[in-house]
């Protein structure tokens, strides 16, 4: 399974790997972002800084990714399946375990219990952080 990708490190001891299809998601992030979003966002500001926040955020959208792939890995440790690599790649990730789950209850847990919770807790913990920032200081 994906041959072709990178190894970029280990976390908690399991394997980390890049496929280099994740190339075209960043660019291809970075670059609606950068030419289309952030412009008509935040008009006026420099080419270089829809550019740069335009990569941050790629980069901060592979880190979800990993964080996501990592929690399904965690709950496979915790019912004692061990857990190959992780590899990144064009459409998402893929945490390999190295045998099955030993019920169907845990092969649930692992799948779909842990990791899509993870998405919706960040993006309500963004939008509470944005709507503090948004709102202006009282006058004294």
């Amino acid at each position: 399974m994906f041959r072709t990708a990178i190894p970029v490190g280990r976390w908690a001891g399991i394997a980390v790997r890049v496929h280099w299809s994740v190339l075209i998601v960043l660019f291809l992030i970075t670059d609606l972002l950068a030419s289309a979003v952030l412009p008509l966002a935040a008009p006026g500001a420099s080419a270089g800084w829809y550019w740069v926040t335009g990569g941050l955020t790629a980069v901060g959208f592979l880190a979800s990714l990993l964080l996501h792939e990592l929690s399904h890995a965690a709950v496979a440790r915790r019912h004692g399946v061990g857990v190959k690599k992780i590899t990144l790649w064009m459409l998402g990730g893929a945490a390999e375990l190295k045998d099955e789950p030993s019920t169907p209850r845990a092969d649930f847990q692992i799948a779909v219990a842990v990791s899509p919770l993870i998405s919706p807790r960040r993006a309500l913990r963004g939008a509470a952080a944005r709507a503090r920032a948004a709102v202006p200081p009282r006058a004294p």
